[in-house]
């Protein structure tokens, strides 16, 4: 299975990076404690892809489902990022590669500057689990995302003014017409720019009915039939 493989790499690259710097001495950056961490992570993704977690989320349950997205997009992550601080992150790239990479002054200060605590906690991918407009709104002055980077209620009234109708409105074309507007707004002023919004494209024959596409759970195969 592909996901197991991949771990299978990830762990011989993990590893490979723990005896590197233990034996340079630094058994302290590189201790089993940091095994214990990522080794967790893969587990906890492993389960969410491969274990029967997988099969009852396919099958049976939406929570299952989301159960998967916490597994695979923050607990194994954040186990897996903690095992790597340090040091032992640049150990991951095998020697061969590091080297190169290593002598090179651009790509080192371009690393220098992404590894910073403050410029790293900035960057990360929002992936809400179902597609609607209203996915804006942490970004928006005051609200979850945009607080922690002092975007703070009242720093742009005209786009909170627009946000605030936006999130009342109910008419497909209103609504899109308002988020439109906000997302030019937040391109010009904003300190956050999203700089990608992923589409699902669903195809049905004509001779079915029923067969509507939904964000949150895909299709109600139940309410599908034959026109």
């Amino acid at each position: 299975m592909v996901p197991v493989v991949f771990a299978a790499i990830a762990a011989l690259l993990f590893l490979q990076a723990v005896v590197r710097l233990r034996r340079r001495g630094r058994a302290d950056l590189a201790g089993w404690d940091r095994v214990a961490l990522f080794a967790a992570g893969l587990g906890v993704t492993l389960f969410a892809l491969v274990g029967p977690l997988d099969r009852i989320a396919d099958e049976k349950l939406l929570s299952a489902h989301m159960a998967q997205h916490v597994l695979i997009g923050d607990l194994g992550p954040a186990l897996m990022v903690t095992a790597l601080r340090g040091p032992l992150l640049v150990f991951f790239l095998p020697a061969p590669i590091l080297a190169p990479l290593a002598r090179n002054a651009r790509v080192r200060s371009v690393l220098g500057t992404l590894l910073r605590p403050r410029v790293a906690f900035g960057i990360w991918v929002y992936a809400p689990s179902y597609p609607d407009p209203a996915d804006y709104s942490p970004f928006l002055p005051g609200k979850l995302i945009a607080d922690h980077f002092g975007w703070r209620i009242g720093s742009d009234p005209p786009i909170e003014k627009l946000a605030t109708k936006a999130l009342l409105t109910t008419q497909p074309a209103a609504r899109r017409a308002l988020y439109e507007q906000i997302q030019r707004a937040m391109n010009a002023r904003s300190p956050l720019i999203p700089l990608l919004q992923p589409a699902q494209v669903f195809v049905a024959t004509t001779d079915l009915t029923g067969a509507v596409f939904s964000g949150a759970y895909g299709v109600d195969v139940t309410q599908v039939s034959p026109s």
